[in-house]
């Protein structure tokens, strides 16, 4: 199994998209891996609204912050078609490794989240090599989606604390189902 081989496995890419060219650059430090993707010529692509297949429109070039390749800095770059659907017009594909409007693959997302229920936020953004604003972004999203998707429609009686986190007015709520004894 060769390099290209072992990337694109790690990666988790699949067809279409293929791993074209990988680049590591030492005279940065930290050094940076740069990791390039595109999709088979004449690939098909599934409408965004539909799922029916069809040809690329166009192409623009993405960039996106992956996890680190050992200790070096990764980044993961793609030329993303826009498809043209008979029923739907010009549409922007979504990749399979990051969420629409990220500049960070899944699975950077996935281990800053799992970092951010351990540790302060600026603890994980210097740990990542990013900025708090950046991270805080990310993490908005996430609490955002689960916030969506939880059903407080059956809690009938609910306990409520608030204390100080620290001196000063920053101050911690618990909201408490009393009947299940679940923190919300």
């Amino acid at each position: 199994m060769d390099g290209t081989q072992i990337l694109t496995l790690g990666l988790g890419l699949e067809a279409p998209w293929i791993l074209k060219d990988q680049h590591l650059d030492t005279s940065v430090s930290p050094h940076r891996l740069d990791l390039y993707v595109e999709a088979e010529r004449g690939s098909l692509y599934p409408c965004p609204e539909c799922g029916k297949a069809c040809p690329a429109h166009d192409f623009a070039d993405k960039t996106w912050r992956h996890l680190n390749f050992f200790q070096h800095h990764c980044y993961l770059h793609a030329r993303v078609p826009r498809t043209k659907c008979p029923v739907h017009g010009v549409k922007r594909i979504e990749v399979p490794w990051a969420r629409p409007g990220s500049d960070f693959t899944l699975l950077f997302e996935q281990a800053a989240m799992s970092l951010v229920k351990e540790m302060p936020v600026l603890a994980v953004s210097r740990q990542l090599e990013i900025s708090d604003k950046r991270l805080w972004r990310i993490v908005h999203h996430y609490v955002g989606r689960m916030l969506g998707e939880l059903d407080l429609s059956n809690v009938a009686t609910v306990g409520v604390d608030e204390t100080a986190s620290r001196r000063g007015q920053r101050y911690v709520t618990v909201f408490l189902d009393m009947q299940r004894k679940q923190s919300r």
